[in-house]
């Protein structure tokens, strides 16, 4: 392999965006991706006409990541997330989520003195008039009436993945509740569209991609960086992208102090998904829900993008986990959690008589123990008993991204 301009380390979202950067600035680009399918945590897994993503994905309408597919012509078909007659699980009851000035003025159950100042806190929220820089979003929050905050901390759940209140910056946090207010989309076809369009994009302007191929070790070099790969070869790059998790980029350049130390101030998001591929929805008129007093979160992402056959449905459940939480199939055993649960949130959305699947993702979780593998993949079970009309094995996976996104991190040399 010859040298470039441009060495690219990670072929998901991030890799290849950077690749379509680089190699359309005429830079001689290569992208190196260890795995043989490009994608990352954006692929999708097809099986019986569903589309699995590796847990909840949307685009923000209003986003960065939105204008740079709009940039590079790649095209980002779906529909927006079906927010409309969503419900928040207050304990064990379902109550409407407030989605405009006059649902907030009944929201239950709010009293009348949360409903004036949750109707101001939004409204100031949305044309950015809260001031959090510098500061936790709990002490941001810790000003509010105690169910207004709750409120404000389920949407900042929700818009970061992030359920840690304390110790997520502020201005972070509600910067991106006020981006989702301009709504997010589910993708027809998955986030497998995406990959497939920007890693057009990138070949047409010039790069290269080498999927299936390694990076094992990264060292400064006369002319740049030397790139080890694990098939033995090496080549020069002037500079390199990493586009990676933090442990993977420290661990390729253990004599670079500062990837070092910039993997040891980023903290991990993560949340346990279930995917869960429905032959018919029971509840058609519930779409989505979230949990106020636990890290729950529940959508149909089928209800408005392609993503299952026709009468088939595809629900998304994530448990949002705080920082010190370890992963385990519990967080998918929760009462209110459970889609075969007898608690009304269970009550809405189990299905009497419903073959179902899970994702079939292979997915590593780690606790603190070491690594578990937690995943296999639900079967097809048909019944008319609710309690076990649905095969409890469940899919664990912890998506690990860090609160506060950041640009991947370049190296380069004076």
């Amino acid at each position: 392999m010859d040298d470039c301009d441009v060495a690219i380390v990670g072929g998901g979202l991030a890799g290849l965006i950077a690749g379509c950067e680089t190699a359309g600035a005429g830079l001689k680009t290569v992208l190196f991706e260890s795995a043989a399918e490009l994608g990352g945590r954006a692929r999708t897994r097809r099986q019986d006409g569903f589309h699995f993503n590796q847990g909840p994905h949307a685009v923000y309408a209003a986003g960065a990541l939105r204008r740079a597919l709009d940039d590079f012509g790649v095209a980002c078909p779906g529909a927006p997330a079906p927010i409309a007659g969503g419900q928040l699980l207050w304990g064990e009851t379902l109550h409407p989520l407030p989605g405009g000035a006059a649902s907030l003025l009944t929201a239950t159950p709010l009293g009348l003195r949360d409903r004036l100042e949750l109707a101001t806190t939004l409204g100031k929220l949305s044309q950015g008039k809260i001031a959090g820089e510098g500061r936790s979003l709990s002490e941001v929050t810790r000003a509010f009436r105690p169910r207004v905050r709750r409120v404000i901390e389920t949407l900042a759940r929700l818009s970061t993945y992030a359920n840690a209140p304390d110790t997520l910056d502020a201005q972070a946090a509600l910067d991106q509740i006020r981006l989702a207010f301009a709504n997010v989309l589910y993708l027809d076809g998955g986030w497998e569209t995406l990959i497939a369009g920007l890693a057009r994009t990138a070949r047409g302007r010039g790069a290269e991609i080498a999927a299936g191929l390694a990076v094992t070790a990264l060292a400064p070099h006369e002319t740049g960086w030397r790139v080890t790969l694990a098939d033995g070869r090496a080549l020069s790059a002037r500079a390199v992208i990493l586009a990676a998790d933090p442990a993977t980029c420290a661990s390729l350049a253990p004599d670079v102090p500062d990837i070092a130390a910039a993997a040891g101030r980023v903290a991990p998001v993560r949340a346990v998904c279930l995917d869960l591929a429905l032959s018919a929805l029971p509840a058609p008129r519930n779409g989505f829900a979230l949990g106020v007093d636990e890290p729950l979160y529940l959508s149909v992402h089928s209800k408005t993008a392609r993503l299952a056959p026709d009468g088939g449905a595809l629900i998304h459940l994530a448990w949002y986990l705080a920082p010190a939480e370890a992963p385990t199939k519990a967080h998918l055993e929760r009462p209110s959690g459970s889609p075969t649960s007898c608690s009304p949130a269970g009550e809405a959305w189990k299905s009497r008589d419903s073959s179902c699947s899970a994702s079939p993702w292979p997915t590593t979780t780690r606790g603190p123990d070491g690594p578990a593998r937690l995943s296999r993949p639900l079967r097809p079970r048909r019944s008319t008993s609710p309690a076990t009309g649905w095969e409890r094995r469940a899919c664990c996976r912890t998506p690990r991204r860090p609160a506060h996104v950041s640009p991947p991190a370049r190296l380069s040399r004076a």
